[in-house]
C-alpha cells in the first residue's frame, strides 16, 4: 500500500477534527541549567572517576558527593538532573547500585555539613541506564519537579551502593565546563576536610522549566512547525490533530498549541489548525551569519553556507559576527577574508581593513629543522615542507637558535681540561663532595662558564681490581647570604643533568635533562645560607658514553637570581610565619619555598603503627627499596588482613642517574593494590585498587642523613580478607622508594622485577587500619 497522506491539502482534513479522541503528548519546553555531559556517544567525557557513593554503615565515614555549580538567574524549576556513572575497585555495574539520591545545595558549606540537600529526592531500586548512551559509562536520568532557588546552586547524584558488593562509583569527568568541581565528605573519612575543590568537571546535566509553560512566548519564527522538523506539513496538522481539544494544566504546553500569538492560548482548537494551514510549506530551517570570504557576509542555512566553503557562525545570529579585513598570506599576498579562515591558512589578518589600506609583507624568519640545523630567512610554508618548526616572523637563527649555541667568548672557562682514562691517581679540583677533601669551583649570578664534560675509565679501580666507567661531575658554589629564586640553565652537546644541589644533604632542590645539542632551565626557590651549589654531569639514563674524543663534552650552565618570596619559616613542628630567607635564617627556622603557614604544616613527629596491624620502619641502619610503576621495579609486602579501610607506607622519594640524589614531589602519585594469596606464595586475585592517586603525605622530624623521611596515607579499600599489598609510583619525576621494616636477612617481601619475581631478604614498612 502507497501513502499520499503528504499531497492532501490540509483544508480537506478539518471536517474529521470532532471525530478524533484527545491525546496529550505536548511537553514544557526545557531550559538548560547545566550540561556537562554532551553528546549521547560521550565523546565529551574525559575517563576519569570522581567519587559520589553512600556507602553501607560499617563504611559511613566515607559517605561522598561529587558536586557542580551552575546559575539559576532566572528562578526555574529543577525537572531533570543527569549523570554519568562509572566505578571501580570492584565494581561491576549499576545492577549492583541498590538507590540513588538527587540533591541540590545553596553553598558548599552545606555539603560538607550534611549531604542530604534542602531539595533532595531519593530514587530507590536500580536505576537504568539510558539505551542511547553508547559510552562505556552508565548515563542515568531522574525526574521531578524541584522547586530550587534561583542565583548560584549546586547540585549531585549519590549512589547508593554496598563497597563489599559493588566497590566503589564515581561521576565521569568531563572536558565540558569551567574546570572546578568539588567533593564533600561530612564524616571525614578520605581526610581533606568536609569539602576539596577538584580541577575537574563533573558529567551532571540539570534541566528545568520556567513555571507554567503557557505563560511563555511562542517561537518567532515559524510557529507553525509543531513537530520541529523544520518544515511545515501535513506532519504539523496532524500533530495538532492528535491533540485537539487539549488544554495545558500549568505544567505543560499542549503540543499543538501553535496560535494566537505571542504565547498561544495553552487550548488546542481551530485557531491552531487554521495557524498551520496559514504557514503550509513554509521552510523553517534555522539560518544563521555565513563568513564566506567575501563582503558583505550572507544569512544562510548551515548546509548552504558549507556548500560555499563558508563558516557558520551559528543558529540565529548576524553578519555583526564575522571578523571581516585584509589577509597577508606568507609570500606577502593579500586577499579578503574572514579572520577564521586567515588565521586557519596560517596569515596574518587586519581586522576591519581592505587590500588597499593593508601593507602587507612577507613573513620570514628562522626555521628549526633540528637541534643542530636552523635556517634563516624562510617562510612558513617552506619551513613546514622542510619538517622544521617556523620561529616566528623577523626571527634570526642568531637571535634565536634552535638548540644550545655553544660557547662564546664571554664565557667564563672552566679551566679544567677534560678529564680522560685514569689509573686513579687523580683529584678532580671542581668535584665538589665527589671530591676527597671537597673542593669547587665557583659562579656567580649572571654568569655564564663554558666548561667539558665526559665519561672516563679508572683503571682497576674496582673493589676486585677491575675497571670502572666513571662520569665528571662540575660543582660551581655560589654566594647565597640572603636566599632567592635561581634559575639554572644551559645544554651542550652532550647528554646532561643540570641542577641545583644542597651541600650539607647531597641533594637536588631541582634538576633538568638536557638532551644532545639542547638546552634547558629549571628554576628554583632556596632558603639563606652558603649551602649550595650549580651542579652538572653527564646524563647516564641516556645510554651513551662521552669520552673526550667522543666531541661531545662541551657544555654551558648560567646561574640568575630574583629576591624570594615570604613563605613558610618552621622552627621544629611550629611555623612562626611567612619570612623571608633572611629573616627565617635571623631567627633560626627552616625556609620552606612556595608554603604559607597558613596552609603548611612544618614536618610531623614520626609516629609508628598503632592500629595494631602493620610494621614500623627501621630508622636506625635503614635501606629503601625502589617501587616504582615506569622503572619496572614493583614491590610487594605480605599482610594478613580481614578487611582494609586505609593503608599508611613510609619511604623516601629519590632518583637515580649514576648516582642517588634526594628529590620532592608533593603532588606524587600511586597506584595501589589488595590482593590474596594465588595459592603459591604469590599475588593473585585484587581485592582493592587505586590507580593514580595522590596520596595524603607529610615530611617526618627523623634525620635519614641526605633523606627525608615521608608518611604516605591512600584510602585503599577491600572488604575481603587480603594477604599481599603492592605500592608504587606512578608518572612522578621522582621515585618512591619503600623504607624497610627488618634488618637484612630478618624478613622478607616481593620485588616484581620487570616481569620477574624475585625475594628480597627485607620487610617493608606498613599500616592497615581494618
Amino acid at each position: 500500500m502507497t501513502s499520499n497522506r503528504t499531497a492532501v491539502h490540509p483544508s480537506h482534513l478539518i471536517t474529521s477534527i470532532l471525530a478524533l479522541g484527545i491525546a496529550s503528548t505536548g511537553l514544557a519546553d526545557s531550559i538548560t541549567l547545566l550540561d556537562q555531559v554532551g553528546p549521547m556517544d560521550g565523546s565529551a567525557l574525559t575517563g576519569g572517576l570522581s567519587a559520589s557513593q553512600y556507602f553501607e554503615e560499617a563504611y559511613t565515614a566515607y559517605d561522598i558527593a561529587t558536586i557542580d555549580d551552575f546559575m539559576n538567574d532566572a528562578g526555574a524549576i529543577a525537572t531533570q538532573v543527569s549523570g554519568a556513572l562509572g566505578g571501580w575497585n570492584g565494581y561491576a555495574g549499576i545492577d549492583g547500585v541498590t538507590g540513588v539520591q538527587v540533591n541540590f545545595y545553596n553553598t558548599l558549606m552545606e555539603a560538607g555539613e550534611n549531604l542530604v540537600g534542602y531539595v533532595s529526592e531519593d530514587f530507590a531500586g536500580t536505576p537504568t541506564g539510558d539505551p542511547e548512551w553508547t559510552h562505556d559509562s552508565d548515563l542515568l536520568t531522574f525526574n521531578g519537579n524541584w522547586i530550587i532557588n534561583g542565583d548560584r546552586q549546586s547540585v549531585a547524584i549519590i549512589p547508593v551502593n554496598e563497597f563489599a558488593a559493588n566497590g566503589q562509583t564515581g561521576i565521569v569527568q568531563s572536558s565540558l565546563g569551567d574546570g572546578i568541581s568539588w567533593q564533600a565528605n561530612p564524616n571525614g573519612g578520605f581526610g581533606f576536610g568536609p569539602y576539596q575543590e577538584s580541577a575537574t568537571n563533573a558529567a551532571l546535566r540539570v534541566m528545568g522549566s520556567e513555571g507554567d509553560p503557557c505563560n511563555a512566548n511562542l517561537p518567532e519564527n515559524c510557529t507553525a512547525d509543531v513537530n520541529a522538523d523544520n518544515v511545515v506539513n501535513v506532519d504539523d496538522l496532524l500533530a495538532v490533530i492528535s491533540t485537539f481539544g487539549d488544554a495545558g494544566d500549568g505544567t505543560y504546553r499542549p503540543l499543538g498549541d501553535c496560535a494566537p500569538l505571542p504565547n498561544g492560548d495553552c487550548l488546542v482548537n481551530v485557531d491552531d489548525v487554521l495557524a498551520v494551514i496559514s504557514g503550509f510549506g513554509a521552510d523553517c530551517t534555522p539560518s544563521g551569519a555565513c563568513c564566506a570570504g567575501f563582503d558583505p557576509c550572507t544569512v544562510q542555512t548551515q548546509a548552504d553556507c558549507d556548500a560555499i566553503g563558508g563558516t557558520y557562525a551559528g543558529d540565529d545570529t548576524d553578519c555583526g559576527v564575522c571578523t571581516w579585513g585584509a589577509c597577508c598570506d606568507a609570500a606577502g599576498n593579500c586577499v579578503e577574508d574572514s579572520g577564521d579562515n586567515c588565521t586557519a591558512s596560517g596569515g596574518v589578518f587586519n581586522d576591519g581593513m581592505t587590500c588597499d589600506e593593508a601593507n602587507c609583507q612577507p613573513i620570514i624568519g628562522a626555521c628549526c629543522v633540528d637541534a643542530q640545523t636552523c635556517l634563516d630567512a624562510v617562510d612558513p610554508v617552506t619551513c613546514d615542507a622542510f619538517g622544521g618548526e617556523f620561529v616566528g616572523d623577523g626571527s634570526t637563527c642568531a637571535t634565536a637558535p634552535c638548540g644550545w649555541p655553544g660557547c662564546d667568548n664571554d664565557d667564563t672557562a672552566e679551566g679544567i681540561p677534560c678529564q680522560g682514562d685514569t689509573d686513579g691517581d687523580f683529584y678532580d679540583e671542581n668535584g665538589g663532595n665527589n671530591s676527597d677533601p671537597p673542593s669547587f669551583g665557583n659562579i656567580a649570578v649572571d654568569e655564564t662558564i663554558c666548561g667539558t664534560m665526559s665519561t672516563f675509565t679508572c683503571i682497576g679501580c674496582g673493589t676486585d681490581g677491575t675497571d670502572v666507567t666513571y662520569r665528571d661531575t662540575d660543582w660551581y658554589a655560589f654566594s647565597n647570604a640572603d636566599g632567592g629564586t635561581y634559575t639554572v640553565s644551559g645544554g651542550g652537546q652532550g647528554p646532561l643533568v643540570i641542577a641545583i644541589i644542597r651541600l650539607s644533604t647531597g641533594s637536588f632542590e631541582g634538576y633538568v635533562f638536557t638532551e644532545t645539542y639542547a638546552q634547558d632551565s629549571v628554576t628554583v626557590t632556596i632558603g639563606a645560607g652558603d649551602d649550595y651549589a650549580v651542579w652538572v654531569g653527564h646524563d647516564w639514563n641516556s645510554g651513551i658514553e662521552v669520552p673526550c674524543d667522543s666531541g661531545l663534552n662541551e657544555y654551558t650552565v648560567n646561574l640568575t637570581r630574583v629576591d624570594a618570596p615570604v613563605a613558610a619559616c618552621c622552627m621544629g613542628l611550629e611555623c612562626v610565619g611567612d619570612l623571608n630567607p633572611t629573616d627565617c635564617l635571623a631567627e633560626g627556622g627552616e625556609y620552606v619555598a612556595g608554603e604559607s603557614c597558613a596552609t603548611y604544616a612544618c614536618p610531623e613527629a614520626y609516629e609508628g603503627c598503632t592500629t595494631g596491624n602493620g610494621q614500623d620502619p627501621t630508622l636506625s641502619g635503614w635501606w629503601a627499596g625502589t617501587s616504582d610503576t615506569g622503572t619496572g621495579y614493583i614491590r610487594y609486602e605480605d599482610i594478613a588482613a580481614d578487611t582494609v579501610s586505609s593503608v599508611r607506607v613510609w619511604g623516601i622519594t629519590a632518583f637515580y642517574s649514576g648516582g642517588w640524589s634526594a628529590c620532592s614531589d608533593t603532588e606524587m602519585s600511586f597506584d595501589a593494590s589488595l590482593h590474596e594469596d594465588d595459592g603459591t606464595g604469590y599475588p593473585g586475585t585484587v581485592t582493592g585498587e587505586l590507580i593514580g592517586h595522590v596520596a595524603d603525605q607529610a615530611p617526618l622530624d627523623v634525620d635519614l642523613g641526605a633523606y627525608t623521611l615521608h608518611r604516605f596515607d591512600m584510602p585503599l579499600m577491600a572488604s575481603t580478607p587480603s594477604r599481599w599489598l603492592r605500592v608504587t609510583s606512578n608518572g612522578n619525576n621522582c621515585w618512591f622508594l619503600w623504607l624497610s621494616a627488618s634488618a637484612d636477612g630478618e624478613g622478607t617481601s616481593l620485588l616484581d622485577n620487570n616481569g620477574t619475581w624475585e625475594t628480597a631478604a627485607r620487610d617493608l614498612a606498613i599500616c592497615i587500619s581494618p
